[in-house]
């Protein structure tokens, strides 16, 4: 979907998100570790996790401000370290650990994190262009997760913001996806 940039991006999609549930929501925020910083030269993952609880209708600036906290702090580089752990697993392994964990977490309704709330900033589509080929607009698909419900990857462009959601499809098929994309753009 597509619609208008609001300010703090991230922040205003997560209350949006708590809001529609009428409930307070945990959200996961990927984080770009590609900054100076005490760890980041002994991490080999660029993208940590930021997890908050965000109430519905909560001030966009308070979510901004501790989102902003989180980010400058340690917590991104514990998922990393976490992850480290797996650098050797096989990915057949993985995967069959993560199917496993999508299927518990669809039995029992307990998930990690609501969603994931992806913001990649603005896209340069100049970047995305080769002689011959001037793109106009890039669809970016969210990845699946399987510790979520909703992924989201959020891109601006030049026609505003882009907003693409996946998860499970017991979680957002039947037109459910395509709703709650258009209330998060409606506000």
């Amino acid at each position: 979907r597509s619609g208008p940039v609001p300010p703090a991006v991230t922040a205003t999609l997560a209350v949006r998100l708590a809001t529609l549930a009428g409930h307070p929501q945990r959200i996961s925020v990927p984080v770009d570790l590609r900054r100076d910083g005490p760890a980041a030269d002994t991490v080999h993952n660029l993208t940590g996790l930021v997890r908050l609880t965000v109430a519905p209708g909560e001030a966009v600036a308070a979510v901004q401000a501790r989102l902003a906290a989180e980010v400058a702090g340690p917590a991104p580089y514990g998922t990393v370290r976490a992850a480290e752990a797996l650098r050797g697993v096989p990915l057949w392994v993985m995967a069959q650990v993560g199917r496993a964990a999508v299927r518990r977490s669809l039995a029992q309704d307990a998930w990690v994190a609501t969603a994931v709330i992806s913001n990649l900033g603005r896209v340069d589509l100049a970047a995305l262009s080769a002689p011959g080929f001037a793109a106009q607009r890039a669809f970016l698909v969210p990845p699946g997760q399987p510790g979520v419900p909703l992924f989201l990857t959020v891109a601006g462009g030049p026609a505003g913001l882009e907003l693409a959601g996946a998860g499970p499809a017991a979680c957002v098929g039947g037109g459910r996806l395509e709703a709650l994309l258009d209330g998060l753009l409606a506000g």
